[in-house]
């Protein structure tokens, strides 16, 4: 082979790998075809015009949620960025750069989602004292008598109920969103009705016992491990000095962030958009003061 013909491979050589690199940078500021259409599909489904309804706690929950996906959204993104530059974007060599791709994809569909949500949201106003008595509605807290039909003894199971709004249930705390099957047959009871319904565990009766204007557990004193309505909270953020928090309004940012955990919990949460470190020293219904 010529010299001329050797330097005409090699400038075409080096033309091929400039190209390679070029494509390469391009794809890797793009997602893949895969994530492009799963993300139009997810969008499609998730823009559809939907009202849901919040109360001032479930408007924190969700900009907190929505500050914790993008962030995971980000941290995504700068590990895609280091994937590609150690082994580039092809699915053989780097599979790991693909799937960080597909991860990309679904946390920018749940931005979306929760974006979604809250520009369609319907603000429910719960007052203590002045909660919904005349119906079950959301904000109603509730005392239900539950027969369950499939029970040869026939036991009857009494359960304080509060219909929160959508996404917000706390199983633990009685607190059931309004699209939950059993909260869902609750809506529009009055005192004193009776109804035969199917749950997922079988037919059941209901029995709306008795109304509560001003949540119960707002108007107890009693030793208790998980943080509710009306309990006295000493805890700690970040490792600093601890506090003591009264829980009086599940709207509050730190009481929205807070409730459900338990005496002992350490968990990471959001308050105002602000991942911190919460650790319950201590929950009680009253703290005797000393003289």
């Amino acid at each position: 082979m010529s010299k001329k013909d050797l330097g005409r491979d090699c400038c075409r050589f080096d033309r091929a790998i400039e190209t390679r690199k070029r494509n390469n940078f391009v794809r890797s500021a793009k997602p893949s075809r895969t994530a492009m259409c799963r993300q139009q599909n997810h969008r499609g489904k998730t823009m559809k015009k939907q009202q849901y309804k919040l109360t001032s706690r479930g408007v924190q929950l969700f900009q907190n949620r929505l500050a914790k996906a993008r962030m995971d959204h980000q941290k995504i993104c700068d590990e895609r960025t280091v994937a590609h530059e150690l082994s580039g974007d092809g699915w053989h060599d780097n599979p790991f750069f693909n799937y960080l791709q597909q991860m990309e994809a679904n946390k920018t569909w749940r931005i979306n989602e929760i974006e979604n949500i809250l520009s369609n949201a319907k603000r429910i106003v719960v007052e203590e004292g002045s909660r919904p008595t005349f119906q079950v509605d959301i904000g109603s807290v509730v005392l239900v008598e539950v027969i369950d039909e499939n029970n040869e003894d026939g036991e009857k199971d009494l359960r304080l109920i509060e219909i929160v709004g959508f996404e917000e249930s706390v199983p633990d705390l009685g607190m059931i969103s309004y699209t939950a099957p059993f909260a869902a047959a609750l809506l529009g009871m009055s005192e004193g009705e009776s109804k035969e319904t199917f749950l997922p565990q079988g037919k059941v009766i209901l029995d709306i016992v008795e109304f509560f204007a001003t949540h119960p557990g707002m108007e107890e004193e009693s030793q208790t491990d998980i943080v509710s309505l009306g309990v006295t909270v000493e805890f700690r953020i970040n490792g600093q000095e601890a506090q003591i928090h009264k829980v009086k309004n599940a709207s509050h940012a730190i009481s929205s962030a807070i409730l459900g955990m338990r005496e002992g919990d350490v968990q990471d949460v959001f308050v105002n958009g602000e991942q911190v470190k919460v650790e319950i020293i201590r929950v009680q219904r009253k703290i005797a003061t000393v003289a």
